[in-house]
């Protein structure tokens, strides 16, 4: 796995619990990983970060800003 730089929460939130998936950027900001801690595992690598968003988003991921409500 690469040294990371920043990450990000995303969530479908249609599941319960809400299914989690983090987005990890290289240091360099020219990989971006889709990390599935359930699996252990990355299920997605791209080149941008608007890649990586439009993969999120069309699962109808959403990015955790905050604390999220479960009700």
């Amino acid at each position: 796995m690469n040294e990371h730089a920043w990450y990000e929460v995303w969530v479908d939130d249609t599941a319960r619990p809400p299914y989690v998936l983090i987005l990890l950027s290289d240091k360099s900001g020219s990989s971006f990983d889709i990390y599935d801690p359930g699996e252990k595992s990355i299920c997605h690598t791209t080149s941008s970060y608007q890649d990586a968003m439009f993969w999120l988003t069309e699962d109808e991921y959403t990015k955790v800003d905050g604390r999220m409500d479960l009700a």
